[in-house]
């Protein structure tokens, strides 16, 4: 690639997309840091966790009945994710992502909702990670019961994917952008304001998503910095991809937020008046903060002739020490943070900031591991 083009991917992003890779992230992280990394629901990863997964059915057959959902590790939109409390469903062989299923949700007009939140990763070395302030909140179509033999096949009552619930009877189009707290398909702003009456505290229900959200990302840090150093090694602005994440967080009865997965190819469809409102605005804003345009494409192609005519001129071309190297990449980054703080848009950086030296130790602890050959 050229130093002018951009790319709306990143190189190994599979470690959070893929829902195994994802779940062996944070299942580590979880292991060294129990409680800061409890915002998952108990994993297993089939087949290497069968033998696991088998102690936790037979533990469960001698008390009371539990629920696990199954989902392929490499699927979205709901394909292929089945309920089940019996191990009869699951073959040794298959890989299969098993999470105990969160039982007691929060519920909206008695239905089962979780919020799709756009995350824009803007550069893994630093790490660059701003939060879209507007995301979707999804209902299911079915009112919700706790799970049992009767309802386990019922998809519209236990999951909110939209692939899933649109085409039931009971769902709800949003036909106007003006009332974006109507429908199976809500504004994620309408439904904090409706939590909001309710007496919870948003605000730190916020602070605990993006925790979430940053937490989950740093424990791909290195991977993901190795494969972008790999593709472009002198890239000193960290600026040549970026990447529109969607994360899904569950609430339970209690506010706590969970993530259930991430999707590194959101859907951008605009099915109705809410999603063209909100997806149009988040990717605006996101080429916006990446200084995607024409002018800047111009300026970039202009200074490669510059330094093309001085090495024409001079015959040799300069190679910088790893001292000058530093330096340059540092004025890069002053040079880029000074244009993204004035063209946030709708986003809110959440790393790096002032505050964020908390996260170093999770990014160092996955470097060990990669060190130590356990990744």
């Amino acid at each position: 690639m050229s130093s002018h083009q951009k790319i709306n991917h990143f190189p190994g992003m599979y470690t959070l997309a893929r829902k195994n890779d994802l779940a062996k992230n944070l299942k580590k992280m979880k292991k060294q840091f129990p409680d800061q990394y409890d915002f998952f629901p108990q994993t297993w990863l089939l087949p290497a966790d069968y033998n696991e997964l088998r102690i936790e059915f037979e533990k469960i057959s001698k008390g009371k009945c539990k629920t696990f959902i199954v989902k392929p590790e490499a699927s979205c939109q709901g394909r292929g994710i089945f309920l089940t409390r019996t191990l009869d469903d699951l073959n040794y062989n298959d890989h299969y992502v098993v999470q105990r299923y969160l039982h007691k949700p929060l519920l909206i007009d008695g239905l089962k909702f979780d919020f799709r939140i756009y995350v824009l990763l803007a550069g893994t070395d630093p790490l660059r990670i701003y939060i879209f302030k507007e995301g979707l909140a999804r209902l299911s179509t079915e009112k919700y019961e706790p799970p049992n033999r009767e309802n386990l096949d019922n998809l519209c009552m236990h999951l909110t994917n939209y692939a899933i619930n649109k085409d039931n009877p009971n769902f709800q189009f949003n036909e106007d952008e003006n009332h974006m707290d109507i429908g199976n398909k809500r504004s994620m702003t309408s439904v904090m304001l409706l939590l909001q009456q309710q007496g919870h505290d948003i605000f730190k229900l916020w602070e605990q998503i993006k925790v979430i959200i940053t937490k989950t990302i740093v424990s791909a840090q290195p991977t993901l910095s190795h494969h972008y150093k790999s593709c472009q090694p002198d890239n000193y602005m960290n600026n040549m991809c970026f990447e529109i994440l969607g994360f899904d967080i569950f609430l339970d009865a209690n506010l706590k937020p969970y993530l259930l997965e991430i999707n590194h190819t959101p859907s951008f469809t605009t099915d109705t008046p809410l999603d063209s409102l909100i997806k149009r605005n988040c990717i605006k804003d996101a080429l916006i903060l990446m200084n995607i345009s024409q002018k800047t494409r111009n300026l970039i192609i202009q200074q490669r002739k510059e330094q093309l005519q001085k090495r024409v001129i001079t015959g040799k071309k300069v190679k910088l020490t790893l001292e000058e190297k530093i330096q340059e990449q540092k004025k890069a980054q002053l040079k880029r943070d000074e244009y993204e703080n004035k063209h946030l848009g709708n986003y809110e950086k959440v790393y790096p900031l002032n505050v964020n030296i908390y996260f170093n130790k999770f990014i160092f602890q996955i470097q060990l591991y990669i060190l130590l050959g356990r990744r």
